[in-house]
């Protein structure tokens, strides 16, 4: 801050005042101001047997409860107790008989037995060479070191966790934010020891296959003040991806500002896997199962419903009174086959080609109007081609609980289901104009056994969910995905 110098008139007259001011005036002045100050003023006469306080100001008395009569001509020490650090006094004590300066921090009593801790500033006043007095200033440092010791707990406790955690500084434009904090598990976790990382970006931890959708909706979360959740890939020092699943939440002061952010975040990559191989076991089950229906039992099915038609023909030639009921069990058996078909076609929906999402969801609109009485359409600006099997399937039933939610349960008189393209990613989105609901979003977490499975479908093909919903307004769900090359 630039200072600012007062007229040479102005200054010139308080040199004056100052200059006419008799010594008891000013000592009178000086005795006003100190007994006016918050700060804790003492002094003590070393020429005096066992150094006595021979003045206090107000903020003593304030501090301690202790009446300025009832302190004059003792020794500060009826202010220590059986908690004073011992590892401090001697040092005071020698600084005090050497005539020197010193400052320390310790624990004193007040009148009524509290503890406080006291920063302790002496300051010793020489006079014609000779040591007259020994100025103490006192302030209370009893919250300070409350909050040194909750962040000394806070720091262990950080250290000993087992998620990784790291704190940035809040500005989130290039080049911050700033990497302020990282704990062991974060060392553990990416390879990189914490003078590696602190004052850098977490930007160096992406690559190329980290997804820019995730990163996008985290800035816009964070952006807005929000807490953020989700997964991505990141990358370890030595170059290796891992799965990341992180949580950011805001830091914010008194006043609600944001100060700084703060992540807890895991390898899931082996969970992810796991479930990944898991979910691929079940999806080759259920072609299994399906195909032996389709090709066994299906066929079993269709030869039966011959020859019943067949029987009920020849009974019918002779006239004979058994060839309705051989027509009805034509009929019957022939109604099996179609309900065999609905169960083949929902074991496995998606075909193995790179239209068969598309057709899929085709297929599903047109079934949502036959079961539910429910106009649903599919439309797309342009054919989107989906060659990974596994990521077409999770999208089709992404959108097959979304229409089902919607016909079911929201009460919706029309259901679109669509595909496009946006931002270099491709966009599933499913709308309704039902009865809408609050979603309650609260750090990522969803209410609901259907959007729980909604987000885990996404997490597993490392795609963005996001769900906007209000009473009344109807219910519209987005899965944004990469479609791989």
């Amino acid at each position: 801050m630039r200072r600012i110098e007062p007229p040479e008139s102005l200054a010139e007259e308080i040199r004056g005042r100052l200059a006419a001011m008799s010594e008891r005036d000013e000592l009178e002045m000086l005795r006003e101001a100190v007994q006016a100050a918050n700060n804790v003023v003492l002094i003590t006469d070393p020429r005096l047997p066992d150094n006595p306080i021979i003045y206090v100001n107000r903020g003593f008395e304030r501090l301690t409860g202790y009446a300025r009569d009832e302190v004059l001509g003792r020794n500060c020490r009826f202010l220590q107790g059986r908690d004073t650090d011992q590892a401090a006094l001697p040092a005071l004590r020698a600084a005090i008989a050497r005539g020197q300066g010193i400052r320390v921090e310790l624990r004193n009593y007040r009148k009524d037995g509290a503890m406080f801790w006291n920063e302790l500033h002496i300051t010793p006043i020489w006079r014609a060479g000779s040591l007259v007095y020994f100025l103490g200033v006192q302030n209370d440092i009893t919250l300070l070191k409350a909050a040194q010791a909750e962040q000394a707990l806070m720091s262990q406790a950080l250290e000993h966790a087992n998620e990784a955690v790291i704190v940035t500084e809040a500005a989130l434009e290039r080049p911050g934010p700033r990497i302020l904090y990282v704990n062991r598990a974060f060392s553990a976790m990416t390879g990189y020891a914490p003078e590696e990382v602190l004052g850098k970006t977490p930007r160096m931890f992406q690559g190329p296959r980290t997804s820019r959708a995730v990163l996008n909706r985290m800035r816009r979360r964070l952006g807005r003040g929000g807490v953020f959740q989700g997964e991505t890939i990141n990358y370890r020092k030595d170059g290796s991806p891992f799965i990341l699943a992180w949580h950011v939440a805001p830091i914010r002061d008194a006043l609600g500002s944001i100060t700084h952010w703060v992540s807890t975040q895991r390898d899931v990559t082996e969970r992810r896997l796991l479930e990944r191989q898991a979910l691929d076991i079940s999806a080759r089950e259920q072609q299994r199962i399906a195909g032996e229906l389709h090709d066994a039992l299906q066929q079993h099915l269709i030869g039966t419903a011959l020859q019943a038609k067949a029987l009920a023909r020849t009974l019918a030639s002779r006239n004979d009174d058994l060839a309705e009921r051989a027509e009805a069990l034509y009929g019957l058996v022939q109604a099996g086959v179609t309900s065999l078909r609905t169960v083949v076609q929902g074991m496995a929906p998606v075909q193995r080609s790179a239209n068969g999402l598309m057709m899929a969801l085709g297929g599903l609109a047109t079934k949502v109007e036959e079961l539910y009485g429910v106009p649903c359409s599919f439309v797309y600006e342009e054919p989107i081609y989906v060659n990974d099997f596994e990521l077409a399937t999770q999208l089709y039933y992404i959108a097959q609980e979304a229409v089902t939610n919607a016909a079911k349960h929201a009460k919706a008189s029309a259901i679109g289901i669509s595909l496009a393209r946006t931002d270099g990613l491709v966009a599933l989105t499913v709308q309704d104009d039902g009865c809408g609901f609050q979603p309650q979003v609260e750090a990522g977490l969803r209410r609901g056994i259907g959007l729980r499975l909604l987000d885990y479908r996404a997490r597993l093909i490392g795609a963005q969910l996001e769900l906007t919903s209000r009473r009344g307004e109807g219910t519209v769900v987005t899965c944004l995905f990469e479609v791989p090359s």
